[in-house]
């Protein structure tokens, strides 16, 4: 299905107000994953490239949105996700729902991004910092040529985890087995089995698609990642 046409941007007082209250200045885009886990850590980084004179526009899906009033001075570009289906019950439907984030809002972010763009111009714009797990999104930014920065939540080491991903399973420690737990994984010590990554072998297929997925949406980007710890 084709995503509805983009809304002309700042026509309402709030929105025109963020928008002239950013002129002259360069613009930080921002796209988080909207489950509070990322959310927060992204709002974290927002707060700290405004105190350093960036405005900031922030793209969201409709599901979980966030609550422009608690950020009068950053722009919001709300971006259709077609997300109808029921609350996630099990880690498997967690995992599939992470993966259809990104596809679900692609075709919508990009006419969404092309009118931001387009009112701003492109040298006013930085670059855009995406969750990692957002794929889609990155691909739409680079094929509209801005700069993005992947913004991981979780740690460094449950990154290089990430990258070692195709070597865990080729050697046979994923899926993971429980007469391995206690197991070392030597080729990324201290880690045993038990400490990786795994939903069971039932969701293997899931855990393998989401992994592959942020570490491309890391590659994709052009600087790498950014790791904003919450705590």
């Amino acid at each position: 299905m084709a995503a509805p046409p983009a809304p002309s941007i700042a026509t309402d007082r709030k929105g025109a107000a963020a928008a002239n209250h950013g002129h002259g200045r360069r613009h930080v885009l921002l796209f988080p994953f909207p489950y509070q886990g990322h959310i927060h850590p992204m709002f974290r980084l927002a707060g700290v490239l405004h105190r350093r004179g960036f405005a900031i526009t922030v793209f969201h899906t409709h599901f979980n949105a966030p609550d422009p009033a608690l950020h009068p001075d950053y722009r919001f570009v709300p971006v259709p996700d077609g997300m109808s289906c029921p609350p996630p019950v099990t880690i498997e439907d967690t995992f599939a729902q992470i993966i259809s984030v990104g596809d679900a809002c692609e075709a919508a972010f990009r006419d969404r991004l092309a009118a931001v763009l387009q009112e701003y111009s492109r040298d006013a714009v930085a670059c855009l910092v995406a969750d990692a797990h957002l794929l889609p999104v990155f691909k739409v930014a680079t094929r509209l040529a801005v700069p993005t920065l992947a913004l991981r939540t979780s740690s460094a080491a449950c990154h290089a985890c990430f990258l070692a991903y195709p070597m865990l399973c080729k050697k046979g420690y994923l899926p993971v087995q429980d007469s391995q737990l206690d197991l070392p994984v030597t080729e990324l010590p201290p880690y045993r089995v038990r400490d990786l990554l795994h939903i069971g072998e039932a969701g293997h297929h899931l855990e393998c698609q989401l992994v592959a997925r942020a570490v491309a949406g890391v590659n994709i980007s052009s600087g790498g990642s950014l790791e904003f710890d919450l705590f």
